[in-house]
């Protein structure tokens, strides 16, 4: 279902970008950039019946409005963040090993953005992510050792997934103020079928992964404080 989703939605925001374009083309096209900071409130959806823990981490990345119509806009966040999950494999962690999985992403959303008033001004976010997937260890704490996984190879280069939210802009001076929080649901099994060493006590285990066996999708609730700069102009020539 995701493959058939994938196209759909994508030509749905060329067709819209393209509008915008149009629009700008005929008149002056006034954006916003800005940058922005915040965590990220990261876990996954998996078919493995451990305890799952939030993994909190920073996130961070530019921002970009581009306006369509009166109220509606399509804003574009290129960030880095970190997703993941703590895994228990038991209820006391003085007995059982712990694991920690962490995954660096570098990420875009395509949000349309729906405001509601002109000064002090709360918004609407819904819209998609493109997610390019860096780097991912497995930290496994072991009673009375640790050890690191390099799973990198076993995770998926390149993810689609769905987000909506909603935030509030404050004009202070010169600048507009702005946060937002945002629901994210990633659509793509991030498995895939391989193997990895695991070094414990220099011992290298061999630890298989499969794909339909050990899916897993993630997922994350964005809270961002950030500046942009409005009224940046372009003109047509």
């Amino acid at each position: 279902m995701n493959k058939n989703i994938f196209p759909i939605i994508t030509i749905l925001v060329l067709f819209t970008l393209s509008i915008s374009a149009q629009n700008n083309a005929q008149t002056r096209s006034k954006i916003r950039i800005g940058v922005l900071g915040g965590i990220n409130l990261a876990d996954i959806k998996s078919s493995s019946k451990q305890d799952k823990k939030t993994n909190i981490s920073p996130a961070f990345g530019l921002t970009a409005e581009f306006p369509i119509i009166h109220n509606l806009s399509v804003k574009v966040k290129p960030m880095y963040l970190k997703k993941g999950t703590k895994l228990m494999e038991g209820e006391d962690p003085m007995e059982e090993p712990e694991a920690h999985l962490k995954s660096s992403y570098l990420e875009l959303p395509v949000l349309f953005k729906y405001s509601f008033l002109e000064e002090i001004t709360p918004y609407l976010l819904t819209g998609m992510t493109f997610g390019y997937h860096a780097n991912t260890k497995l930290d496994v704490n072991f009673p009375g050792l640790e050890t690191t996984v390099d799973m990198t190879d076993v995770t998926e280069n390149f993810e689609f997934g769905v987000s909506f939210g909603g935030g509030l802009e404050v004009p202070i001076n010169s600048i507009n103020l702005f946060i937002d929080c945002r629901y994210n649901i990633g659509l793509t099994n991030m498995q895939k079928t391989g193997t990895v060493i695991m070094d414990v006590g220099g011992i290298d285990i061999p630890i298989s992964f499969d794909k339909k066996e050990n899916e897993y999708e993630n997922r994350g609730f964005q809270i961002s404080l950030g500046i942009t700069i409005p009224n940046c102009k372009i003109r047509s020539n």
